[in-house]
């Protein structure tokens, strides 16, 4: 999981909720929920990172390294919970943190930049002619205001896979 919502599992909003009943419960795989109903979203947060860094393997930075990232983009050019003008952009020392969302009057749990650009690889999945203008944008260097456009101007092995209606 790169994000979650502030909602239980059971919540039709869930992330995790919602592709454990498509997904995961027919997958032979360890997985967890960023999500305890019984913490804080902040202890939340701590807790998947110390997860993460106990069970993946650590970089240089001490963070985890993914073999492969799956990400999307908002249609505001969002990744994971990375929104425009919030504080999650800044962070460069946590691999987890909560990141307060104003524009949609919440808060989620989200992985850092740090975290996603220490992947092996990464594939963006976009569906949308919003989203295709949004890399169009970032193609001809007219983008950087867009948090997807730090990942696909990185290093790191990215696959944008782009679907349009």
């Amino acid at each position: 999981m790169v994000d979650e919502r502030n909602v239980p599992t059971s919540n039709s909003s869930s992330n995790f909720g919602n592709i454990e009943k498509v997904f995961l419960r027919d997958v032979n795989s360890s997985n967890y929920s960023m999500i305890n109903e019984n913490y804080s979203i902040e202890d939340c947060a701590i807790n998947y990172e110390k997860l993460l860094c106990s069970k993946i393997p650590l970089g240089e930075n001490n963070l985890p390294i993914f073999d492969l990232i799956l990400l999307g983009i908002g249609d505001d050019g969002h990744t994971a919970s990375l929104f425009p003008g919030t504080k999650g952009l800044n962070e460069s020392k946590k691999a987890v943190i909560k990141n307060s969302v104003p524009q949609l009057s919440t808060e989620r749990i989200t992985l850092t930049y740090p975290v996603l650009l220490n992947a092996s690889k990464i594939i963006i999945l976009a569906k949308g002619v919003i989203k295709s203008q949004i890399l169009k944008e970032i193609k001809i260097g007219n983008g950087d205001h867009y948090p997807i456009t730090k990942i696909i101007n990185s290093n790191v092995d990215t696959t944008c896979i782009l679907g349009i209606n």
